[in-house]
């Protein structure tokens, strides 16, 4: 990216004035964030960059569920408003990626079952002790 804007700028960035200079640089840096968005999404997107099966933040199914710590739900990243596709292991209470993108996650109920039973065996033990 260091390159592109190098080349981007051209002889008439150095040699135009400050106002110029600015109007360049505010032009590339916001093409430079629509660049680093784009491959964001694409990395994102590519399931080989998921967390392992189970753990937050990786895709879960009735088939793949998620640790017990977790559930199984939708993710909505903060300011939009559609979901991610697919649904995902995580908290209840959101979810953040490696880059530091914060996500409101609502649960769809597919670990909610295996959830339940855990709390209900706990306190059939205790009841029983």
């Amino acid at each position: 990216m260091k390159k592109d804007e190098e080349k981007a700028r051209g002889i008439s960035f150095y040699t135009g004035t400050d106002e110029e200079r600015t109007a360049k640089k505010e032009a590339y840096k916001a093409e430079a964030e629509k660049a680093k968005a784009a491959l964001v999404a694409a990395w994102l997107e590519d399931d080989n960059n998921l967390p392992i099966n189970g753990f937050e933040g990786a895709k879960c199914s009735a088939e793949v569920l998620c640790k017990e710590e977790f559930c199984c739900g939708n993710m909505t990243k903060e300011g939009e408003t559609t979901a991610r596709v697919g649904t995902f292991c995580a908290k209840n209470t959101g979810y953040t990626d490696n880059f530091k993108q914060k996500y409101t996650h609502v649960c769809t109920g597919l670990n909610a079952f295996k959830i339940t039973s855990s709390i209900a065996a706990a306190v059939a033990t205790a009841y029983y002790m």
